[in-house]
């Protein structure tokens, strides 16, 4: 059984989701089974295969250095051989795009070895051994997500992928195509969009010059397309303060999400469960939940932490 999310404490009273129930043999119980037979010993087990090892990624991005866990393929990003360390497509069916990769972001280092000055030919060599030994999902009813193209100050442009909601730009009638304003902590804080920049094309449609009432039923119609929202998202960020008071953010991409959470500190992680996310993506006991999925939960109680975490994580794909 799938748990979406793991709250356990020394009663472990809390182990699952409220919806879900557990039949668990008691210990006194005796399993009844047939008279052992001699002659028919069973074959030895084959020994199980080694787990993949993961994959790990660190990206120079419009807000800083981002390290990602890449745990099956395929990765989904596309290169060019004239610029081999920048990423010049996401493909929505990836890994990468699950994780929250960006066209435009530059890979620094994969596997803690520094990517600086490497040719095409070696950083797709490694990328790709390594993907080789990750284990293949086939992501069979993803949506694509929602592409935004800018035109920037210096007259470039920078296509960015929106995977969840509330987007978080504002815009006025008379110029419907200029972002007027940018959320704090929003998605498209997220992604580096700055005010004064003009959108000119959404999922490959032309912008230019369209009035407000068409330029945001666009924003709304492909929002719906895209499947996007905030606890329906494929991606569950989570933001933790760590014990040197820094913050690090982890995308969650599967379930269950492998957080064990306590009712005294409901925001306090108490393990993470060998095997699942968490564990793979370097969750450590003591690390403090501060947001989810944009959220702050600091100060919540165990009830609100607890079904906060079960309910945004409930239409993650299983691992």
């Amino acid at each position: 059984m799938d748990m979406c999310c793991s709250a356990k404490e020394v009663d472990r009273s809390q182990e699952v989701c409220p919806e879900e129930v557990v039949l668990q043999k008691s210990n006194d119980e005796q399993p009844l089974c047939a008279p052992e037979d001699d002659s028919a010993k069973p074959a030895a087990e084959a020994e199980p295969a080694p787990e993949p090892t993961p994959v790990k990624v660190t990206f120079s991005t419009t807000d800083g250095v981002k390290e990602l866990i890449f745990t099956c393929a395929p990765l989904g990003m596309d290169f060019t051989k004239k610029d081999p360390q920048i990423v010049r497509r996401v493909h929505f069916s990836g890994h990468a795009a699950e994780l929250g990769v960006q066209p435009g972001w530059v890979i620094n280092s994969f596997n803690d070895e520094s990517m600086e000055g490497k040719d095409f030919e070696f950083i797709y060599g490694a990328l790709k051994a390594a993907a080789s030994q990750l284990p293949a999902v086939v992501v069979k009813d993803a949506a694509p997500p929602m592409r935004i193209t800018f035109c920037l100050p210096d007259e470039s442009t920078q296509e960015l992928s929106f995977v969840k909601t509330p987007l978080g730009m504002d815009f006025k009638a008379k110029d419907p195509a200029v972002v007027r304003g940018v959320t704090a902590d929003s998605h498209a804080a997220e992604l580096g969009v700055q005010v004064g920049w003009v959108i000119s094309a959404i999922n490959g449609d032309d912008m230019t010059g369209k009035d407000f009432e068409t330029f945001f039923s666009k924003l709304q119609t492909e929002s719906v397309k895209a499947a996007l929202g905030v606890d329906g998202a494929r991606i569950l960020p989570i933001a933790f303060r760590l014990p040197d008071t820094s913050i690090k953010k982890v995308n969650f991409t599967k379930k269950p999400l492998g957080l064990e959470i306590g009712k005294k500190d409901a925001t306090t992680v108490k393990g993470a469960a060998a095997g699942t996310q968490a564990a793979q993506m370097g969750v450590q006991v003591g690390w403090v939940i501060t947001t989810i999925n944009g959220e702050d939960v600091e100060g919540k109680d165990f009830e609100y932490v607890f079904g906060k975490l079960c309910s945004v994580s409930k239409n993650l794909p299983a691992a």
